[in-house]
């Protein structure tokens, strides 16, 4: 479980002027904000929870995250949020290309659906 030692922290963020949604999730802890003015709230990240998150980061190879196109292009107009995936492993960070929130590239979607499933429906 090597990979496990060298991922310290996974994120996700989706902003436009209407929006914000930010889920940063690591070994301990997993954090989260549904708008811009309300603080981060903060929840114990279970083994489970976080085994499920590097199970699906294994998919990736977090070197080229930035090389993994947008299937669409909408958050370049105003037609969805504009999102983006970071990861910090071995003390470097990566982080993907823009894509439009809700629509991720295939090879991140089981990533971000698993991190978008910690936070609760807005109410």
């Amino acid at each position: 479980k090597l990979l496990q030692e060298q991922v310290t922290v996974i994120q996700y963020q989706a902003t436009s002027r209407g929006l914000y949604k930010m889920v940063e999730a690591n070994k301990n802890t997993i954090n989260y904000q549904n708008s811009r003015t309300e603080k981060a709230t903060s929840k114990p990240c279970s083994e489970a929870d976080w085994s499920n998150v590097l199970q699906k980061l294994n998919t990736i190879d977090v070197s080229k995250l930035d090389q993994i196109e947008a299937p669409t292009k909408a958050h370049q107009y105003d037609g969805a949020a504009l999102a983006t995936l970071t990861i910090i492993k071995d003390n470097k960070t990566y982080t993907s290309t823009t894509f439009d929130h809700g629509n991720p590239p295939k090879q991140l979607e089981g990533i971000v659906n698993q991190l978008l499933s910690f936070m609760p429906e807005k109410q």
